[in-house]
């Protein structure tokens, strides 16, 4: 069964309030990367307790889709909480999507998921437990738990760093990692250059695409490699092993007959309409826009100020990062719902800060605890402006520079 919060002993609430309470759990998920006091640890808290109900009642109800949108906005949200990856597993598992299953596993384990128990004996992993590479992710679990010796030869892990859980689901963290170093992140090289002439289609590239449901805006990041494989939202690194462990998703494209075409690894397929102009292209109601990175680490030095709003919640953070390689970072998130008998709104907000490191495109922030967070950063300048560059994206966020 999915992982929960052992604190989670209290009656569950409607679920329609529930949906209204998720919007603020996800704003204080996304805030708990800093360093957090001791009433925002209690919000987290508060919060986490009432997301995931919600997600479980799905699963049991055997509504997959939408748990499965849920868990992903948990893992977008709190991206180095492994339980939320070991959840995703479960839900991948039973809905029969084994690759999917098992890449959730894999990240897991990669954030410190430390249950090998749980891995052999829960019912919701049955259908993948078969799958040849199930015996490596236990084995990776009992490594973090501390049963094999971090000497023994295990299937290699994604490359991104560990950060602890909440407090709330502290039964399944280990121990904190160590201030990262730079080998430890993986090969950082350089993707291939943005190039879509001749029926071939290569580079990195910033893609927009507006959700009218939603009065969302979802941002995210692509990479078409030159052997026909294509990577959404990757974590760092431009290697085929990083790419293969890093990125949200993936699968092999084609570029022909003026339509993309991607078959993802989960068995989803996606084709739709090329249309190049001459800085950028469309497909699938997405605006693609080839990206470069900072010339040098200096020109990302700054504050500055972003956020994200979907159906009634917003975010909001700022990030300041000096030249001497500190940042200072800090956020608030608010949600409000309205019906026809019933108005609620909460908020939460957190600070912290501690050391970053931009390599090429790899941005890396270590806070104060040794933790890092790493994704891939890049300038998105209005020439217009006199600020260079006045904005740059990174995890899902378009920050803009005050000063």
């Amino acid at each position: 069964m999915l992982n929960i919060p052992t604190a989670m002993n209290r009656a569950l609430l409607s679920v329609s309030i529930f949906r209204v309470v998720l919007l603020g759990a996800l704003l204080c998920l996304g805030l708990t990367t800093w360093a957090q006091s001791a009433e925002e640890t209690k919000a987290y808290r508060t919060a986490i307790d009432a997301f995931y109900p919600v997600m479980i009642a799905h699963v049991n109800a055997g509504r997959l889709n939408e748990a499965r949108l849920l868990c992903q906005k948990a893992i977008e949200w709190d991206p180095q909480n492994p339980v939320h990856r070991y959840n995703l597993a479960c839900i991948e598992s039973k809905a029969g999507n084994n690759d999917k299953a098992i890449a959730a596993l894999s990240q897991a384990t990669a954030r410190g998921f430390n249950d090998p128990n749980s891995l052999r004996t829960d019912p919701d992993l049955a259908a993948v437990r078969a799958d040849a590479r199930f015996a490596g992710m236990v084995q990776l679990a009992a490594r973090n738990r501390g049963e094999v010796p971090a000497t023994a030869g295990l299937a290699a892990t994604p490359v991104r760093a560990y950060a602890p859980a909440a407090p709330a689901v502290a039964a399944t963290r280990r121990a904190a990692a160590p201030a990262v170093r730079a080998a430890a992140l993986g090969p950082l090289t350089n993707p291939a250059p943005a190039s879509w002439t001749g029926g071939k289609l290569t580079g990195l590239y910033f893609m927009t695409r507006f959700w009218i449901s939603s009065g969302s805006l979802e941002k995210a990041v692509w990479y078409f490699s030159p052997d026909g494989r294509v990577y959404h939202n990757p974590t760092g690194g431009f290697a085929p092993a990083v790419l293969a462990a890093g990125a949200e998703q993936k699968g092999t494209f084609s570029l022909s007959g003026g339509k993309l075409s991607i078959a993802w690894s989960d068995g989803k397929k996606d084709a739709a309409d090329f249309t190049p102009n001459s800085t950028s292209f469309s497909w699938n109601a997405g605006i693609f826009v080839p990206v470069k990175s900072f010339a040098n680490a200096g020109a990302l030095v700054g504050r500055y100020e972003g956020g994200n709003s979907i159906s009634g919640a917003s975010s909001s953070s700022t990030i300041e990062l000096r030249a001497d390689g500190t940042y200072s970072q800090s956020g608030a998130g608010s949600v409000s719902s309205t019906t026809k008998d019933t108005y609620v709104s909460g908020g939460a907000s957190s600070r912290g800060g501690g050391r970053w490191q931009l390599t090429g495109y790899t941005l890396t922030l270590t806070d104060g605890q040794g933790q890092a967070t790493q994704g891939i950063a890049f300038p998105y300048d209005d020439p217009k402006t006199t600020l260079y560059p006045d904005r740059f994206y990174f995890l899902g966020v378009m920050y803009n520079k005050k000063q």
